[in-house]
């Protein structure tokens, strides 16, 4: 896999895989790590549902859109939060 540097400004990684489940079976496996937390190692969620992996990645991007810089424009460009 290809790395990054990871940037002070915050970075969220999404790593999915399968993971075999018995029987011939596979079941999906993701790990949302974002450098954006209050603490500071960041945070780590671990999903194995479609629905889990969309709400670990929201929250690592609802954390790092609350960290944005003062003065700067917002996501979609207006400039108010």
């Amino acid at each position: 896999m290809y790395e990054e540097p990871v940037l002070e400004v915050g970075v969220i990684v999404v790593r999915l895989w399968w993971e075999e489940a018995g029987a011939g079976d596979v079941a999906l496996r993701a790990r949302v790590t974002s450098t954006v937390s209050d603490g500071p190692a960041g945070s780590t969620s671990a999903a194995s549902t479609i629905d889990g992996i969309v709400d670990a990645v929201r929250a690592g991007v609802d954390r790092f859109l609350a960290s944005r810089p003062p003065g700067t424009e917002s996501p979609t460009g207006s400039g108010h939060g």
